[in-house]
């Protein structure tokens, strides 16, 4: 349920991304005025104007430093859309989930071409799975690359810890390669973003020493480049793209808690969120250069992944 400042925030905003994104919070249907109101808003808009064709945004995972453009790649597109709530049921969304699944299925070429490592022919199909599970996928490629990912994880935490050998037993079978240590190790943030959207199909106690694991002195996050064991040392940028799909696991507020605090500490007074001027995770509301917007943008950002 929703605090005081939470409702009052809601009905008294004037940003229809922020009406919108506590309607979802609160789990409500959206009205269709509401859902208009945010889709021709600003940021939304945006993203609208500079869809491609065929539904992405030129490169998919690798940017091209010589063409400019609003986003570099489709990943960052994205990652602006899960930041405001964007689902499917509308042309933004639909069209770029297709983009996604015919990638996957080969109908279309991979747009970034192909690194000489001996991952990157597992890691593209991560690329793509990790992306799309923000939206879900009924596709049969996407839903056999998910239950391979599925199946290493179970395989990797089926004993107490952790177990690098199991790991790269299972993962070779499976993609081809052995995993550990690598950079589609399961602590890469596109397996993290991957497990996250799939956590419902994962068991409870396989989500805990998954995070356990996540949370100790010796995994560093691959493309993140940190450790989670203290949040105090990460950029808040870092950090928070990170908490935003690891808050959606369900043991999370019990293994995260002290470092929730240290944050709460830090950015939170009297209910309310101000991570600072550098803080560079998408916008919510147009005139976010008001230090009051500020705040309620990054209030409900904080809200959204569960920092209070």
């Amino acid at each position: 349920m929703l605090s005081k400042i939470q409702k009052d925030l809601f009905n008294n905003t004037t940003s229809p991304v922020i009406k919108y994104r506590l309607a979802l919070l609160l789990n409500e249907d959206i009205s269709q005025e509401c859902f208009d109101n945010f889709y021709t808003s600003k940021w939304v808009q945006m993203l609208r104007d500079n869809q491609n064709a065929d539904g992405g945004y030129g490169r998919f995972h690798s940017q091209n430093s010589k063409i400019k453009q609003k986003y570099g790649t489709t990943e960052k597109a994205i990652e602006s859309m899960n930041i405001l709530g964007l689902r499917r049921g509308n042309g933004l969304v639909d069209n770029l989930c297709l983009y996604m699944e015919e990638i996957l299925n080969n109908e279309i070429a991979w747009p970034d071409g192909y690194e000489k490592n001996k991952w990157y022919r597992a890691a593209q199909p991560i690329f793509v799975i990790s992306k799309l599970s923000n939206f879900t996928s009924e596709d049969k490629a996407y839903l056999k690359n998910c239950e391979k990912w599925l199946d290493i994880l179970n395989e990797a935490f089926k004993g107490k810890a952790y177990d690098p050998y199991s790991t790269n037993t299972i993962s070779e079978k499976l993609v081809g390669c052995q995993i550990h240590g690598s950079y589609i190790g399961l602590n890469s943030v596109y397996l993290i973003e991957l497990f996250a959207n799939l956590s419902r199909q994962i068991n409870k106690s396989i989500q805990e020493k998954y995070l356990n694991w996540l949370y100790s002195d010796d995994v560093i996050i691959q493309y993140a480049g940190v450790k989670l064991r203290d949040f105090s040392s990460i950029d808040i940028n870092i950090l928070y793209r990170l908490l935003f799909h690891i808050s959606k696991f369900e043991c999370y507020d019990d293994i995260f808690a002290a470092g929730i605090k240290q944050l709460a500490t830090k950015y939170c007074m009297d209910g309310l969120w101000n991570f600072g001027n550098a803080f560079s995770v998408q916008k919510l509301s147009d005139t976010w250069r008001n230090e009051k917007t500020k705040i309620y943008d990054h209030s409900v950002l904080a809200w959204v992944a569960k920092l209070s």
